[in-house]
């Protein structure tokens, strides 16, 4: 059984591919010291022949044997192709095939003294203990091959369960890059709507707008692939919008924004994750006559980044068929594809419906 455990675990180094040199001298090694242990551990304080150190080597060389054949090319070949009976077979003919040549090369090296009893006279060991020995053989010998296949099939699941996990780490990315593409154009249409308002009666200011939009889409340009970015670039990226925004706010509509960020903070986000929050903040809490308000904040530490955002509600009218909804499912995409059950989403209205909120808190402990 100890044997069998230490064959179990030098074949779990196999199975990765690794063969570095650190591997292969740990393998060596192991093995070296499973062919001369029984120099250590004979039985008695007699000296220890050639012919029994041969003979007590023979069983670990028909395991080494029977195992790596089994590992490395029976069980690819034949097990896990389906050729079972062809697996059987052949087994069958190699431990018989082992066992006669271990016998033939005992019979090479003859050991002077089989057996002692308890009062010293020599004893010839009976047929039926010399069919035990063969069948006790046969037996550990057919484990060790049924060995080869468990830890075969082992690794076959493992390779079936990475690969299985690397198709859902690209299935993810995948949707994260759609999820990108999304937002782009979403978000291009809305700022593009707004410069072309201003062209109508504002060129300076029109061409100021231009001008922030140029930075916003150097940031989606350079930034928006990677899987995170610096807090510090994404704020200068919400900043940018708030400001291109603001130039054609009119003055009775509020916008505050409070970014707390530890100086030289290392902390990093998704890029564009907040975007869709705050372009729906500008979208739907903005009123043509009436005083209203946006409040942007947002702060991080070593473990959390909290961001939160409010705006008056300012309900549609009713002769406007513009779709809604899509910002919010884009955020709540975003935050599954980037931080499943690691974040803390709450939204909707407040105080009689009059404030719109949205309130989000990531965890940065993965």
């Amino acid at each position: 059984m100890l044997f069998s455990s230490f064959v179990l675990i030098m074949s779990e180094h196999l199975s990765n591919k690794n063969y570095t040199a650190v591997e292969i001298f740990i393998h060596t090694l192991t093995w070296i010291f499973v062919f001369i242990s029984p120099l250590f551990f004979h039985p008695d304080n007699s000296v220890f022949t050639t012919a029994d150190h041969i003979h007590s080597l023979m069983f670990p060389t028909s395991v080494c044997i029977i195992f790596y054949l089994n590992y490395l090319y029976l069980v690819p070949q034949y097990y896990l192709d389906g050729k079972y009976r062809g697996f059987v077979l052949v087994n069958l003919l190699l431990i018989l095939g082992i066992m006669l040549a271990s016998d033939y090369v005992r019979t090479l090296f003859p050991r002077q003294v089989f057996f002692r009893n308890n009062d010293g006279p020599h004893v010839t060991p009976s047929i039926f203990f010399w069919i035990f020995i063969k069948v006790r053989n046969f037996l550990s010998f057919a484990f060790i091959a049924a060995l080869a296949v468990f830890v075969s099939l082992s690794k076959e699941v493992r390779k079936s369960e990475f690969a299985r996990k690397q198709l859902e780490v690209d299935h993810k990315e995948a949707e994260l890059r759609n999820l990108r593409n999304q937002i782009n154009p979403h978000f291009l249409l809305n700022t593009l709507n707004n410069i072309y308002a201003l062209t109508g009666f504002d060129v300076e200011k029109a061409q100021e707008a231009i001008l922030e939009l140029s930075k916003m889409l150097r940031y989606m340009l350079y930034e928006n692939e990677t899987a995170e970015v610096d807090l510090y670039k994404e704020i200068g990226f919400l900043k940018n919008y708030v400001a291109l925004m603001k130039i054609r706010l009119p003055k009775h509509v509020e916008v505050e924004t409070n970014f707390q960020v530890p100086l030289g903070s290392s902390a990093t986000i998704a890029p564009l994750i907040f975007i869709s929050l705050v372009e729906n903040a500008f979208k739907h809490g903005v009123s043509s006559t009436k005083a209203c308000f946006i409040r942007i904040y947002l702060s991080a530490t070593e473990k959390e980044i909290v961001f939160r955002c409010e705006n008056s509600n300012i309900p549609k009218l009713h002769n406007d068929k513009s779709p809604g909804g899509i910002g919010l499912q884009q955020v709540k995409n975003r935050l599954e594809l980037a931080y499943a059950g690691h974040y803390v989403w709450e939204h909707g209205t407040k105080d009689n419906d009059s404030v719109y909120f949205s309130n989000i808190t990531i965890s940065k402990h993965k």
